[in-house]
């Protein structure tokens, strides 16, 4: 059974958040990420904007260690999972908006310039500027779409400011990387109860620059597999560094925080 792109949007939260359990270690990054960004420069008073919040990771951990965070995320289904996940913690919002934008571009003019003194842009994310939602999106803007949007998010920074971006690692080609399998495991879905078993399927390809993800989702009860699609653009490190570099970020860091599935950039406005 093929899900549309639909269907992967309203059952992605669950999805997302049983591939952060199995493959994050929390209590190894959330302080990493800390001394991350304090050690890059950035302060309390100032606020942290989460541009692609998910289902609260990090965004929530942060909140519940006194940091004053501005969650957004243009997808619908993951903002209401958040928000339950938020009151089932108590957790009250630095900020917490009551409509958010569709789009990082409607986002960057919805926010004050100069206002944040860091910036998360996580989980894979970026990749996705054009594509996210969309069954046959073009990808053949995608370049150009990630370099306007670092552009907007510098704008959102203070002088100094951090910016923080994670990524999928560069594949090594002459270790045959291109396809990559992974057993996510299994969730208990937290409104219907149904069990469901999750594999990955992920293929590269850096000749067209696309990065193909496939997850089969199984019913453990009926053996129903339903299957979800998605495309992003492929690029690489050397590549984000000369984005970031053109949208105006300088010193440039790479790093590998403990507990985290990818590996990371800061860079400062």
């Amino acid at each position: 059974m093929n899900s549309t792109n639909k269907d992967f949007e309203g059952e992605l939260p669950q999805i997302w958040e049983a591939f952060v359990t199995r493959f994050f270690d929390k209590p190894k990054y959330i302080p990493c990420l800390e001394l991350t960004l304090q050690e890059r420069g950035y302060h309390q008073p100032l606020p942290i904007l989460d541009v692609s919040g998910g289902f609260g990771f990090p965004a929530l951990d942060l909140l519940e260690r006194g940091y004053p965070v501005v969650y957004n995320d243009g997808s619908p289904a993951m903002f209401s999972y958040f928000d339950y996940l938020r009151k089932q913690k108590n957790l009250g919002m630095f900020g917490m908006p009551e409509l958010f934008p569709t789009s990082w571009k409607e986002m960057v003019k919805a926010h004050p310039p100069k206002f944040y003194g860091a910036l998360l842009c996580r989980g894979n994310s970026l990749p996705y500027v054009v594509s996210w939602g969309k069954e046959n999106p073009n990808l053949s803007q995608a370049q150009n779409e990630i370099a306007t949007i670092l552009r907007g998010f510098r704008r959102l920074l203070v002088k100094g400011g951090v910016f923080f971006v994670d990524k999928h690692r560069d594949i090594d080609v002459e270790k045959s990387e291109k396809e990559e399998m992974e057993d996510l495991g299994e969730y208990i879905d937290r409104f219907s109860g149904i069990q469901y078993e999750l594999t990955s399927k992920l293929v590269n390809d850096p000749t067209t620059r696309k990065r193909l993800w496939t997850i089969d989702r199984t019913n453990k009860q009926t053996q129903e597999v339903e299957q979800f699609h998605s495309q992003a653009y492929y690029f690489t490190d050397d590549e984000l560094v000369n984005m970031l570099e053109t949208a105006g970020f300088h010193d440039i860091k790479q790093h590998q925080l403990a507990g985290d599935y990818y590996h990371s950039f800061t860079a400062l406005s």
